[in-house]
């Protein structure tokens, strides 16, 4: 799956800093390959708004997925937290998803099979796609997509 997401080594170190930050069981080590380390560790303690971050970013960019994580990374401890956190219920409240037509961070084909699989879970979802926009256009203040978020949401608050 990180494979098909650019950059997906980046969203991987928050991920497993994560889970080892909040769990014994899960040890970096044990899930990054061992030069991947020192990145991974400056990444996550990070914010993505911070100028600092972009030389993390590039240097994630410029590795491959299999060079950051071990072969097995999803096995064991952190597989097992990674399962265990997946919601087990679609919800009862209705979801709406904004997608940049032009994001090639969460591309509009992962986030169509998102929100196909939370429909087939029986969760009400709108999704709405904007022509043009990208991950980071898709939330800037002049976006189209944000009175569209108000709108719905008071369109909600008022039922």
């Amino acid at each position: 799956m990180l494979a098909d997401v650019t950059g997906g080594s980046v969203f991987a170190a928050f991920v497993v800093q994560g889970y080892a930050s909040a769990y014994d069981d899960v040890r970096l080590r044990d899930v990054v390959r061992p030069a991947a380390v020192p990145l991974v560790r400056r990444m996550a303690s990070r914010c993505l708004s911070e100028p600092g971050v972009l030389a993390s970013v590039l240097t994630a960019l410029s590795m491959r997925d299999e060079d950051v994580l071990r072969r097995d990374a999803a096995a064991g401890p952190l597989g097992r937290r990674l399962e265990e956190n997946e919601p087990d219920a679609p919800g009862r409240s209705p979801l709406w998803v904004a997608q940049g037509a032009a994001d090639t961070l969460i591309t509009p084909r992962l986030q169509r099979d998102y929100v196909a699989g939370v429909r087939a879970g029986g969760r009400e979802v709108d999704l709405v796609v904007y022509p043009g926009l990208d991950h980071l256009s898709l939330v800037q203040e002049e976006s189209p997509m944000l009175p569209d978020l108000l709108a719905w949401t008071e369109a909600r608050l008022a039922d």
